[in-house]
């Protein structure tokens, strides 16, 4: 039930400080559908999406910028046994204004969420969000709606020789709300901090190499009423995500190579009578993105992914995914991305374990800078 992320691009703006950022306003939609198609003894027939993104931004004055982001979103999960489950609806909505500070070296950002989401779903629709906020197999949207919430941070970089290193650091709360329709009770998440620290730097004439460490901490998530009878709290694992990058230019075109590891320790389930450390979890990605221009108005962009799953240190699965993607001018301030994806691996679920195949598609449209 929480989000995925504090402040996206908090630190990706911070590592740009030297360079005019939000240089006009900027909108766009598309449409965006996943599916995963399971086997073995999963439990699971199918698990599908279907998003459409609406996000729009624009500077006001020469430091601030104010920009806003929400989701259509469909989302189907079928067992092995036949049983359809399924979710739709608008997603919360992100409203967030960002200041730069200064002569662009530190930025400070703070969004709102909200709530015009379902952050009350049927109890027999827990297992769609179960199964789309699980961390192994990506879904666009993860999370339909929460209570009102806040995020609060700031971003610095400055260069120090032939690096530019940067910090950021960022606080999150989210309101309390009732999860499940038809049972009382309310849900309060506790609140998030997030630290990122992180580097670039240029290797020759053409090549980058960037990194970055992300550190995450929670307080305690509190139930009461008829979710849990008694007392029951949960505190969450700290989770610790490291990343490194490396862009090499041949001739006209770019390679991307890129690498992230994500570790969640264990979480902290207390009620009446017992304490219970659940939740674990080691996932790896690897992958690699070339950046091929075709002519002046057109970039192909086709990549390659790896990813690897540990929950409860165990292993747990893997999934090699393809992409085929382009991006089109159409004019000076329109452009269309295409991309189509699939995916091959090997998946465990509380049922049991299976392969599983997965496709996408997507074709978005942007209208700025």
């Amino acid at each position: 039930m929480r989000a995925a992320a504090l402040l996206p691009g908090l630190f990706a703006a911070a590592a740009a400080a030297q360079s005019p950022i939000y240089p006009s306003a900027s909108g766009g939609t598309g449409a965006m559908a996943r599916s995963y198609i399971f086997h073995g003894a999963t439990g699971l027939d199918h698990a599908s999406q279907f998003v459409v993104p609406i996000f729009a931004g624009m500077p006001i004055g020469r430091q601030f910028f104010l920009d806003v982001t929400s989701n259509y979103a469909y989302t189907e999960v079928a067992g092995s046994n036949g049983v359809v489950e399924q979710l739709d609806g608008f997603t919360d909505t992100q409203l967030r204004g960002t200041l730069t500070l200064g002569r662009d070296v530190a930025v400070l950002s703070v969004s709102l969420n909200l709530p015009t989401g379902a952050a009350t779903v049927e109890q027999d629709q827990l297992s769609v969000l179960g199964n789309t906020a699980q961390t192994f197999l990506p879904f666009y949207v993860s999370n339909y709606g929460t209570g009102f919430g806040a995020t609060t941070g700031l971003a610095v970089a400055h260069p120090f020789g032939a690096w530019n290193l940067g910090a950021a650091g960022a606080l999150r709360y989210v309101g309390g709300y009732q999860p499940i329709r038809g049972v009382s009770g309310n849900y309060q998440p506790g609140v998030e901090g997030r630290i990122r620290v992180g580097a670039d730097r240029l290797l020759g004439e053409r090549s980058r190499l960037t990194f970055g460490l992300t550190w995450t901490n929670f307080a305690t998530d509190e139930f009461s009423g008829q979710l849990q009878t008694g007392d029951f709290r949960y505190k969450p694992g700290g989770r610790v995500i490291g990343e490194l990058g490396l862009s090499h230019q041949v001739g006209r075109s770019t390679v991307q190579g890129y690498g992230w590891a994500y570790f969640r320790q264990d979480g902290l389930t207390t009620d009446d009578s017992t304490s219970l450390q659940t939740g674990a979890e080691n996932l790896v990605h690897l992958g690699v993105l070339w950046l091929t221009p075709v002519g002046t108005k057109v970039v192909l962009d086709p990549g390659l992914d790896l990813r690897l799953w540990y929950p409860d240190r165990d292993y747990g699965g893997y999934l090699v995914a393809l992409r085929l993607g382009a991006r089109f001018r159409l004019a000076e301030m329109w452009t269309l991305a295409p991309a189509l994806g699939w995916a091959d691996g090997r998946t465990t679920t509380s049922a049991g374990e299976g392969p599983v195949q997965g496709w996408s598609a997507t074709l978005m449209l942007r209208v700025g800078r």
